[in-house]
């Protein structure tokens, strides 16, 4: 058995200075609990006096190695091979996914390509021009009289022309609208079978028209198409 030794020297009230063999340390605590500082790291014990029962644990960040595992320990050669093969993995899978992001953005470009082109004719479209559409007139008949208006369009060149004569140019207008009134019966009589017949002459013409431009359009029938057999 070789000797040790030790001291404690009191610092503080609860303070106390501890030498020994393995260096210098703190403690500091009442009865039954205490916390040492030393080489070896920090320590805290508890106990009940007069049972000898105590405990002590180690309170530094050291204690709890299962915290803070060694990066730096060494991998079995099954290990290694293994990481390897995930690394492997992984890479192809990274590849695979970018082969795909790359056939999917040329498909869109295909798509996005062929979206502006004109739509191919069918044969619909090639054989309706061959095909004789009905005839169709650009042409509008002429209005039919609207004989309130032509009334009222009567009347007022009527007053419009009493006015210009002796002596209602002197006078109100009252006078030559009531003057106008008296002669609009005979005046009309003549007027109404003019209109009419105005009409009829230009209902007349349009209709004449009309026939032409459809014996000419009747006329431009289409050619027939080569190896038809027309």
């Amino acid at each position: 058995m070789g000797f040790r030794f030790s001291r404690r020297v009191s610092i503080l009230p609860g303070l106390k200075l501890n030498l020994s063999g393995s260096g210098v340390s703190l403690s500091a605590g009442v009865r039954g609990a205490h916390i040492n500082l030393g080489p070896r790291g920090l320590y805290g014990s508890a106990g009940i006096p007069g049972t000898g029962l105590s405990y002590r644990q180690r309170l530094d960040s050291s204690s709890r190695s299962y915290d803070h595992p060694s990066v730096e320990r060494r991998l079995s050669t099954r290990q290694w091979e293994a990481l390897q093969r995930r690394q492997e993995h992984e890479e192809k899978a990274k590849e695979a996914q970018q082969t795909i992001d790359d056939q999917w953005e040329q498909y869109q470009q295909m798509l996005h390509f062929w979206k502006p082109l004109p739509e191919i004719p069918s044969l619909e479209n090639f054989l309706q021009p061959q095909t004789q559409r009905p005839f169709e007139s650009t042409q509008q008949p002429p209005p039919e009289p609207v004989w309130p208006e032509e009334v009222t369009k009567c009347l007022n060149d009527l007053t419009e022309s009493v006015k210009t004569q002796e002596p209602y140019r002197l006078l109100p207008s009252l006078f030559a609208e009531r003057h106008a009134k008296t002669l609009f019966p005979s005046v009309w009589q003549e007027r109404q079978p003019e209109i009419q017949q105005r009409y009829q002459v230009s209902l007349a013409d349009y209709e004449q028209q009309l026939k032409e431009a459809q014996a000419e359009w009747e006329a431009r029938k289409p050619s027939a198409s080569p190896g038809s057999g027309v």
